[in-house]
């Protein structure tokens, strides 16, 4: 238990450092739902590099090396979504592909169950 609130403190400190828990290109806020991205795709290499190739399996030394090397350039705060959006789309977000850059408010959930139809649901036949 400590070790998971310590491992949070460093992640909230280092989401500071980037702007704040925010995703730079959604506007998503949930704490786990947000990750450092590598502004120029190099997230693999970099992370093999510090980590002796262990890949994702080691993730939180990201962490930590970012704060022992002053939160250099050259990363952003992502949610996972947007981030792996950017991965499979050569780099950019599908918001920035269909949209352009966006920060939009969320809605709130019952704004958003007010948006869909009222109709009930289909029942799947068996």
């Amino acid at each position: 238990m400590q070790r998971r609130e310590s491992g949070q403190r460093r992640k909230l400190r280092v989401l500071n450092a980037y702007g704040g828990p925010c995703c730079t290109c959604c506007g998503e806020t949930c704490l786990t739902m947000l990750a450092i991205d590598h502004v120029n795709n190099n997230g693999a290499e970099h992370r093999n590099e510090i980590n002796g190739g262990l890949g994702r399996n080691k993730s939180v030394e990201m962490y930590c090396w970012l704060e022992e090397n002053n939160f250099p350039e050259g990363f952003q705060v992502l949610c996972y979504n947007c981030n792996i959006s950017k991965h499979r789309n050569g780099g950019k977000c599908g918001h920035q592909l269909d949209e352009g850059p966006t920060t939009m408010a969320k809605a709130s959930s019952l704004q958003a169950i007010g948006k869909r139809s009222t109709g009930r649901p289909k029942r799947a036949k068996i």
